[in-house]
Formats: structure tokens, C-alpha cells, sequence
């Protein structure tokens, strides 16, 4: 990944998730995206020396964020949302970048689904039952195939 798509990256990030990353805030949403993301880089095959590189950190920052994602994971449902929000985030930044060609259309339309089926659950704990089901009629989802979605991204997870 070049220089300029790094910046294009984190400028999504920021929009999509409403936070900078790179900031040197201490906010807990910020670390805990921070740490999402460089574990979800890691799932993509960069090296721990890589991701430190692209926030100015060292692998060993990077090796600590997969131990805070292991056991986060584990314990705190919203988290595990956020983690897979962000990895579907990252898997669709890399294939409308040409980043990785490896990934067919199909497999694109599920990992936006995924990442949409991800978002609205870990934002569906702030919501009225009947906004989450406008949500998942906006997306043309039935609450079936909603549900079915989120069975398999929590499986896939190991939840």
C-alpha cells in the first residue's frame, strides 16, 4: 500500500467511524478502533513492523493490540462488532482500491453486508427494535436474512 492510499485509508476511517485514528487522543473509542484496526491489518497479512509503521509506533504496539483484541473479543459483544466492522471496512477499502484483486463480486457483496450487518449491531444496542428493522429494510434485508447474517459473522468469530 502506497503512501497516498495510507492517507486515503485513514480518511475513510475518520469518516467512517467518526474518529481519528491517528490522533494522539486517549479517548477510549479512538484505542479501541486504533486496536481494531491494527489487528484487522494483521488478518490482511501486513507484518507487525508494517502497521507500526504506518501510525509511527513499533511492532510491539501491534502485538499488544492483538492481546487487547483477543481478550476483548471475548468478553464484550459491542467490541467484537466493532473489531468485525472494522475488518469488512478494511476488506472493501482494499478491493475498490485495487489493493487486493484476489476477491470476487460475490465475496464483495457479502463483506459489505457484513460490514453493514456489523455496524447496525453494535449500534442496534441505542435503538428502538422498530429502528433496527427500518435499518434492515433500508439495506433490502429481510429481518430473517438479517439475523441469519449475524449468526454467521458470530460463528465465523467464534462467538
Amino acid at each position: 500500500m502506497n503512501s497516498l492510499q495510507q492517507e486515503e485509508m485513514f480518511n475513510e476511517i475518520t469518516e467512517f467511524f467518526g474518529y481519528n485514528i491517528n490522533s494522539r487522543t486517549r479517548k477510549r473509542e479512538v484505542i479501541d478502533i486504533r486496536h481494531c484496526w491494527r489487528v484487522a491489518m494483521r488478518d490482511m497479512a501486513y507484518t507487525t513492523t508494517a502497521i507500526g509503521n504506518m501510525t509511527g509506533h513499533d511492532h510491539a504496539t501491534v502485538l499488544n493490540s492483538e492481546k487487547v483484541v483477543a481478550d476483548l473479543s471475548k468478553v464484550n459483544e459491542d467490541f467484537r462488532a466493532l473489531y468485525n466492522a472494522m475488518r469488512s471496512f478494511l476488506k472493501d477499502f482494499h478491493y475498490r482500491n485495487d489493493i487486493s484483486l484476489t476477491m470476487k463480486i460475490e465475496d464483495r457483496t457479502n463483506t459489505i453486508l457484513s460490514l453493514y450487518v456489523d455496524l447496525l449491531d453494535y449500534m442496534s444496542d441505542n435503538m428502538e427494535p422498530e429502528e433496527v428493522e427500518q435499518w434492515v429494510s433500508a439495506a433490502g434485508l429481510s429481518m430473517e436474512h438479517y439475523q441469519s447474517i449475524l449468526k454467521s459473522l458470530q460463528i465465523e468469530e467464534g462467538a
